[in-house]
């Protein structure tokens, strides 16, 4: 999928959302959890190790 270590400009082709303690989105081991998007695709990433923590797609509403 992504490999922001191997390739970090794919990094920069994400859109940032906000950043959380990781205690409050379930990852209690990662000081800072950050919420990003492409296009439909969020990820949740240790901003520290920059490793994807959770990806998931968006769901239409309707």
């Amino acid at each position: 999928m992504f490999d922001f270590e191997a390739n970090p400009t794919l990094f920069r082709k994400l859109r940032w959302s906000s950043d959380w303690n990781g205690d409050e989105v379930g990852f209690p081991d990662v000081s800072v959890v950050g919420y990003y998007t492409y296009y439909d695709l969020n990820f949740y990433i240790d901003m520290e190790t920059l490793s994807i923590l959770e990806a998931w797609f968006d769901e239409d509403e309707e």
